[in-house]
């Protein structure tokens, strides 16, 4: 009788501190705030989008933040996927991180550019660092020169503690991508969107396809402010007209916030054809 007595004691004492621990990180996260927002709430075909904010702990801008940044168009379609840290100051070690970023052929053999008009593969490579097994979302964002993107993908699966898993995403490359040197972003996520880690992006070389005129901006500087984010994008020459959303899931060390702005993408008519009378 004494024994069962002090097992429900132990059990009680675990109960009231699991459900204390839970309220001090509840408490915690309430601390943390992230803002989202857009330089302008409607833009047009090619325009370039700016996306910022801040994340605040107490009130208090924090430089070892990180945000993923995703993008949706009205058909639900991602546009988008970026983590942006929020200044310098971030830690080195990662219980989940991003080995490698690579372009590859359909077989997996590395490739050192891609073709417009074609399919191209690009692979990543995520390690699970912590003992313990961790559902992780591995994603995929390929940008051209201009910094229009040109297709994203993701993957969610488990990784056992200690072990690797790698992603292979296939994305067609459009006619109207500039050639030049693009991007490929990847980022690793938790279930609920938040980074696990920072991105690792790697440059690509786009060659030559029957577009006849590529356009010729350069693509724009990623400035990193002291507790605060921006990320600037493109909009491609026939954006899905209507309402986009944006999402931010940011980490603070441990700690997480969320925010969601939107902003509306114009249905440009092209002008009639001249009619002539003979």
């Amino acid at each position: 009788m004494v024994t069962v007595g002090k097992k429900l004691i132990v059990c009680l004492f675990l109960t009231l501190l699991i459900v204390s621990m839970e309220s001090f990180g509840l408490s915690q996260a309430a601390l943390v705030e992230v803002k989202v927002k857009t330089d302008k709430t409607s833009y047009s075909l090619r325009e370039l989008v700016s996306i910022s904010g801040n994340v605040t702990y107490s009130g208090q801008l924090v430089d070892s933040g990180l945000v993923g940044i995703r993008i949706k168009d009205p058909l639900e379609a991602r546009m988008a996927i970026r983590t942006i840290p929020t200044g310098t100051a971030i830690q080195e070690n990662w219980g989940i991180e991003i080995v490698s970023v690579e372009v590859c052929d359909s077989e997996g053999a590395p490739k050192d550019h891609i073709e417009r008009r074609k399919f191209s593969y690009f692979k990543v490579t995520v390690k699970n660092n912590w003992l313990f097994d961790r559902v992780v979302m591995m994603t995929i964002s390929v940008y051209d020169s201009a910094c229009i993107p040109l297709g994203t993908g993701t993957a969610q699966t488990t990784i056992a503690g200690g072990h690797t898993a790698s992603y292979t995403h296939m994305i067609w490359i459009e006619r109207w991508a500039s050639v030049g040197n693009g991007m490929v972003y990847s980022s690793v996520f938790d279930e609920s969107g938040y980074p696990y880690s920072p991105e690792k992006a790697i440059n690509v070389t786009i060659i030559e396809s029957e577009y006849e005129e590529p356009p010729q901006n350069p693509p724009p500087e990623q400035p990193v402010y002291n507790g605060s984010y921006e990320m600037k994008f493109r909009l491609p020459p026939e954006p899905q007209p209507g309402i986009y959303y944006v999402s931010a899931h940011a980490w603070y060390y441990g700690m997480k916030s969320s925010a969601i702005t939107t902003f509306s993408v114009e249905d440009i008519v092209a002008p009639p054809r001249a009619s002539f009378t003979v």
